[in-house]
């Protein structure tokens, strides 16, 4: 983590098909964190089967000395996103992949 930044996690799609970019490039991506949450590191993504996008990340809290929290949030095949959940209060070095049965899978060392 760089404590000079307030990194976040950003997301932009591409339809391969199309080769259109979703937000278009030359405009600002879409925010998946959350700034008041602190600092962003390590993001992951994975697709599940049903086409629903996956987004995981590493944030340390403001003022939380070296505790990491694990994030997941999700946008469906409507564009929806979910609310960022914490899947753990103390964890690092984030990987997810999806399978083909839907299951997303999250994997971290628990600090």
């Amino acid at each position: 983590f760089d404590s000079s930044t307030t990194a976040q996690a950003w997301v932009r799609v591409l339809d391969v098909t199309a080769g259109i970019w979703t937000p278009r490039l030359g405009s600002t991506a879409k925010q998946v964190s959350n700034v008041a949450d602190g600092k962003v590191d390590r993001t992951r993504c994975a697709f599940d089967s049903d086409g629903n996008l996956h987004l995981a990340w590493q944030q340390r809290p403001d003022g939380e000395g070296e505790t990491i929290k694990i994030r997941h949030r999700y946008q469906n095949t409507l564009g929806n996103w979910s609310d960022i959940s914490t899947i753990s209060e103390d964890g690092s070095d984030l990987d997810v992949s999806a399978d083909g049965s839907g299951q997303v899978w999250l994997g971290y060392r628990k600090d």
